[in-house]
């Protein structure tokens, strides 16, 4: 007889299992929870602000200082290292290509000498490649969770913020409500709103100089990052925020927008064509009223759409326009 232990992090049953994400909850702790979570969300709103062009800008909600935490540099180079050695010539130029992409649309700078003797904390990062991806490839992973030691990593020093995303449940039933089904997504859309300069130095990484992997350099990101633990709050207020301050003739479209939003995705159902339409009214081309870029075309259940809407976003191998 064979028996096979399989041992699972007790943080990982957790996360796997939190049933908050379906929206059951204990009512015993449920009102204190909301009122902690009420006062953490307007709390942050108040530090939203945008810039001279129309940007939304925020702070890192740290939990208390962030003095505690320890420069993890050498870590993060023996983790890029590692990382790079087993990356074959075409995909090391993929992923520096995405570096340099970075760098081209402000997302990333380098930091300068005088920076460099800041407090600051590097984020181990590696590249996750998605030959099928028609818009990214190759796509890198940050490590907010890297520890030095007993000291906290990034992730321990941030308050996490409540969950203010849909609960699946009630979009999967709005999604199934009328006749036509659609979804879309946000264009880079943690990218699009951007971190005060104050924190950006616990928002470093490093790079190659160039494809010798000689020397080293060292950036920082300027956007918010897809591995922090509160990015998906960030991402979530900011939404809200922007929804609900939109001019009175896109307030409708606006409040089945953030009805329908979980994460960067939109799903939704219309009743006609042109309801889909409106939804593309809340991105023009004004920064101060952008819905952080414009939304790509719905892709719709509905045949009569398919030849107007790029099904391509679906990333699929399917026949869609058999497949009714």
């Amino acid at each position: 007889m064979t028996c096979t232990n399989l041992v699972v992090s007790q943080a990982s049953v957790a996360d796997l299992w939190d049933l908050e994400t379906i929206g059951i909850r204990d009512p015993a702790e449920a009102k204190t929870k909301e009122e902690n979570d009420r006062e953490a969300k307007e709390n942050f709103l108040q530090t939203i602000t945008r810039n001279e062009d129309g940007r939304y800008v925020v702070s890192l909600p740290w939990l208390g200082s962030e003095q505690d935490i320890p420069n993890n540099k050498t870590t993060a180079e023996k983790r890029l290292v590692n990382a790079t050695n087993k990356l074959s010539e075409s995909n090391f130029t993929l992923y520096d290509g995405i570096m340099s992409d970075w760098m081209r649309e402000g997302f990333i700078e380098e930091v300068s000498d005088a920076d460099k003797k800041n407090l600051c904390y590097y984020l181990p990062h590696r590249p996750v490649f998605k030959p099928d991806s028609l818009t990214t490839p190759v796509r890198p992973v940050f490590d907010a969770s890297c520890k030095t030691g007993r000291a906290p990593s990034l992730n321990e020093s941030l308050e996490k913020g409540p969950n203010l995303m849909e609960l699946i449940p009630s979009i999967l039933l709005r999604f199934r409500e009328k006749k036509i089904g659609a979804i879309s997504d946000i264009r880079k859309a943690l990218q699009m709103i951007e971190v005060k300069e104050e924190d950006r130095d616990f928002l470093r990484f490093l790079w190659w100089e160039d494809a010798t992997q000689e020397k080293l350099k060292e950036f920082r990101h300027k956007r918010v990052v897809f591995g922090v633990n509160c990015s998906p709050f960030i991402l979530a207020a900011v939404l809200e925020k922007h929804l609900k301050s939109v001019n009175e003739e896109l307030q409708p479209v606006a409040r089945k927008l953030l009805w329908s939003l979980y994460v960067d995705n939109c799903v939704t159902s219309l009743d006609t064509f042109k309801e889909s339409c409106g939804a593309q009214s809340l991105s023009p081309s004004n920064p101060r009223e952008m819905f952080f870029g414009r939304l790509p075309p719905l892709v719709t259940t509905n045949y009569g759409i398919y030849n107007i809407f790029d099904t391509g976003t679906l990333n699929l191998g399917l026949g869609t326009h058999n497949d009714k």
